[in-house]
């Protein structure tokens, strides 16, 4: 009956039972050490209460970690990870079968049970061994920019290796020296066969000591999983599990003013910012910690990609050094190349900070010092006694343009962009903004949009339209919230123009506010500003409420996202929200709307993140495009949830920094795309894209249409 004992040759050396279990004893000593040492880590941030609906935050841990749902498109990764993951896995119950049975009066582990744990357990080591020559084909042959080889990558990946070595090694001394040959066991077979030349006892003696070798380093690596990227095993499902399940578009709410003015006694400190590490939320602080310094969320960020001083990925290990108090990474520039490695996190100096000119930023994107030649050496130093503001490059945090692209393509559930904001917040209540951008957050203030245009012309785009004003009228289902952009940008006049001909088409009842209409407060918010973000969300909501606004047609993502995802935490309630591509395809699925002309022209769509990423709207605007009589549809390669950010939102519409130029990028990927027209369902899109045509020097660069202006061509 096939079978073997269970300490086989090791029963021979005095209390190896006692030594074994000791060694195990000594390395779980370690192993809840190590992570009692993190969890106090983390409870040194705020609270947050991330336990609500229990059943979907299982369901997305599950699909996230185990079924690898939006991992991308980069296959060999995704298998590298699941060979190693579920060969380790297999490996990890065997172990744990076998511990079992020791304990066990009754023997199950003969027969056809032996027979197929032993091919199990050999072909998850082969696929183990697989999946990290994978790994390591990908790091140091393919060598992507995404990655960077640190000093103790190489060590995890020959440390895992060695360990399924050394269990097939000792496999097939075993069966050699038995003369036990277990066809079924394959690779250990395979050994067995190869070493029979040597003799009993040489067989023996080498199974003796390569089996403590293993046993050592099993155990080791139990002690070591907390302190090194190993720990993500256990770490990435949690985090996961604990991720925010609030709608993706909303950013988190640090105070809330309607509460607070609710309260009898306010407190006085509500604002406080993220200063120190502590005021971050102990879910922020577990991400910094569960980061294993992939590079998906580098790969993809455009700022990164169009050469500024931002990497997610570096925001967040940065400030990982910085919560585990050890000095910050000098890895920001390796050779002092920007294309190869964005800037780190971290300051250079004061003077830096406190220069903000175009002038100065364009030396800076030429010249990109190291941060070994930063002039804070406390900061690499001792990152416990500065605040964050100290050790931060304004710069780095205002290339940011929110696109979610980060957050989306984060394996381990991190949210970058949070931590983004958070830190804006900082420098916006210390004062350290770009003046252009503080000029911004000034024209929002004092005139109620970023533009700094007379609130008195905001309809001025409307004269001889015939446009239903809320003010004149209570005949209305919706309110057509037509923006900033479609109130003063001339582009976008014309655009909210052919909005409204559309709606009157088909008979749709709506008004628009007006001159009542104020800025939604996205670019204050996403720039950093709450408090004028929720100052103006508490008047348009009082706006609302007292015309009894029950529908609201929005031209803009950014509108849409911020009534939908973000109004209602300060009383925005019972009140649906549409993109205006949203209830274009509704009209035109109704027949309101007959599309007949033919355009003959190919045509791609570029995705605006705040419709796209933030809010999951991919199919309204390909579903009116496909369904114009004449015209060729073309996707670009990177559309969807992959599309390529137009470069204007968090505010970047009104901060030039400095790199290349992301609409430039943008336009150039429509062109390589062979399409002759680019449409667009966002305002602020529309203005980069228009910007971009400008400065392109082919003659003839794409035309940028609305699709409302698409939709109107072939009506009317």
């Amino acid at each position: 009956m096939e079978t073997r004992g269970l300490w086989w040759n090791i029963h021979d050396v005095p209390h190896y039972k006692e030594i074994f279990y000791s060694l195990f004893f000594i390395s779980a000593i370690f192993f809840i050490s190590g992570f009692y040492l993190k969890i106090k880590s983390w409870a040194r941030g705020k609270p947050k209460n991330n336990l609500t609906d229990f059943s979907k935050r299982i369901q997305n841990m599950f699909v996230r970690s185990f079924l690898y749902k939006g991992w991308g498109k980069d296959k060999l990764p995704i298998l590298a990870h699941i060979l190693v993951f579920y060969g380790f896995f297999v490996l990890w119950i065997g172990t744990d079968i076998l511990t079992v049975q020791d304990r066990m009066p009754e023997y199950f582990f003969h027969g056809m049970f032996y027979k197929s744990y032993s091919f199990l357990m050999d072909l998850s080591g082969v696929l183990m061994l697989v999946g990290l020559g994978f790994f390591a084909f990908i790091r140091y042959v393919v060598k992507p920019k995404r990655l960077d080889n640190f000093q103790n990558d190489w060590f995890q990946l020959v440390y895992l290796a060695l360990f399924v070595v050394l269990g097939f090694l000792i496999e097939g001394l075993r069966q050699s020296a038995t003369d036990q040959i277990e066809p079924y066991a394959f690779l250990g077979a395979l050994i067995a066969n190869s070493v029979q030349g040597f003799s009993y006892e040489t067989q023996k003696t080498l199974h003796l000591i390569l089996w403590w070798l293993h046993s050592i380093q099993t155990f080791s690596f139990i002690a070591l999983i907390p302190f090194t990227k190993f720990s993500h095993m256990f770490i990435a499902p949690i985090n996961i599990f604990f991720s925010d399940l609030k709608p993706k578009g909303a950013l988190s709410t640090p105070f809330n003013l309607v509460e607070i003015m609710a309260m009898e006694n306010p407190p006085d400190d509500f604002a406080q910012t993220v200063s120190k590490i502590e005021d971050f939320t102990w879910k922020d602080l577990m991400d910094l910690d569960t980061c294993t310094a992939c590079g998906k969320c580098h790969e993809v960020c455009p700022a990164t990609n169009s050469e500024k001083p931002l990497s997610p990925k570096w925001i967040i290990l940065d400030l990982k050094q910085i919560m585990n108090k050890e000095p910050i990474l000098n890895h920001g520039f390796k050779g002092g190349k920007q294309e190869e490695k964005p800037n780190s996190v971290i300051a250079r100096s004061a003077a830096t900070r406190s220069d903000s000119s175009p002038t100065r930023r364009a030396k800076q994107s030429q010249q990109r010092e190291t941060v070994s030649e930063i002039a804070l050496p406390s900061a690499r130093n001792d990152t416990t006694t500065l605040t964050l503001s100290d050790l931060l490059t304004p710069e780095t945090l205002w290339s940011c343009t929110s696109c979610r692209a980060c957050v989306e393509t984060c394996p381990v559930g991190i949210d970058q962009l949070t931590k983004i904001i958070d830190l804006r917040r900082s420098l916006i209540s210390e004062n350290k903004a770009p003046n252009n951008l503080l000029n911004t957050l000034k024209n929002i203030r004092s005139r109620s949009n970023p533009w700094g245009q007379p609130p008195e012309d905001r309809e001025k785009w409307t004269e001889g339209l015939n446009v239903p004003n809320i003010e004149t009228t209570s005949d209305f289902e919706y309110l057509y919230w037509v923006g900033c952009a479609g109130a003063y940008d001339s582009r976008n006049q014309n655009i909210a123009k052919t909005m409204v001909s559309l709606l009157k088409k088909a008979n749709v009842k709506f008004a628009i506010l007006g001159k009542k209409e104020k800025c939604t407060g996205d670019t204050a918010r996403r720039a950093g500003d709450e408090g004028l973000f929720q100052e103006l969300a508490i008047e348009n909501i009082e706006i609302f409420k007292g015309k009894n606004v029950k529908k609201i047609i929005t031209h803009c993502p950014h509108c849409f996202n911020t009534f939908k995802n973000e109004y209602p935490d300060f009383g925005l309630k019972d009140v649906s929200v549409f993109h205006h591509t949203e209830i274009l395809w509704e009209l035109i699925k109704e027949g309101k709307l007959s599309m007949t002309k033919e355009i003959s022209e190919e045509i791609t769509y570029h995705d605006s993140c705040y419709l796209g990423r933030h809010n999951g709207q991919y199919d309204a605007p390909r579903n009116i495009l496909n369904k114009i009589p004449g015209l060729k549809y073309i996707e670009m390669e990177n559309s969807r949830e992959k599309g390529t950010c137009c470069g204007g939102g968090g505010a970047q519409l009104w901060y030039e920094a400095p790199g290349k130029q992301i609409n430039v990028m943008r336009l150039n990927e429509i062109k390589e795309s062979g399409a002759k027209t680019a449409a667009s369902a966002c305002p602020f899109c529309t203005i980069m894209l228009e910007t971009a045509r400008t400065l392109d020097k082919s003659g003839e660069p794409p035309t940028v249409k609305d699709i409302s202006e698409l939709v109107a061509s072939a009506t009317m």
